[in-house]
């Protein structure tokens, strides 16, 4: 296996979580950050977990492929985090990201993610191919 790339994202979950109950992202709203299959989540599973997780999942694969969604013709909605329990996740890309992983001959994503502390979330996510 080879790395194509590799993405780290350290973030304060108390942050995002007052972004998203006081709607105060610098974008429109949270519609345009996360998928309807991460918003239908947000009843189901810990809503102080799971976003903190999706967006850090987000910012860590725009920065493994090196790109921006402020730039690069990708879309935050672009990236959709699969947790499945606390423990094992699946990233799975759409969009202008899909086309450029296989563009790229990425063939899987390893995401792995702790915290370290109370309120901190570290994620770290790599772009491997064959």
């Amino acid at each position: 296996m080879h790395v194509l790339g590799c993405g780290i994202d350290l973030l304060e979950t108390k942050k995002i979580i007052k972004y998203i109950n006081d709607n105060q992202f610098s974008f429109p709203c949270k519609e345009d950050v996360f998928t309807d299959y991460e918003l239908e989540k947000e009843d189901s599973l810990d809503a102080s977990l799971y976003f903190p997780l999706a967006f850090s999942c987000k910012e860590a694969t725009f920065k493994a492929f090196g790109v921006s969604w402020m730039t690069n013709n990708v879309l935050w909605t672009d990236v959709e985090l699969r947790l499945y329990d606390a423990h094992k996740c699946k990233v799975k890309l759409l969009g202008g990201l899909q086309k450029l992983s296989s563009k790229l001959g990425v063939d899987s994503i390893e995401i792995e993610y702790h915290f370290p502390y109370e309120g901190l979330l570290f994620l770290k996510l790599i772009l491997l191919s064959k």
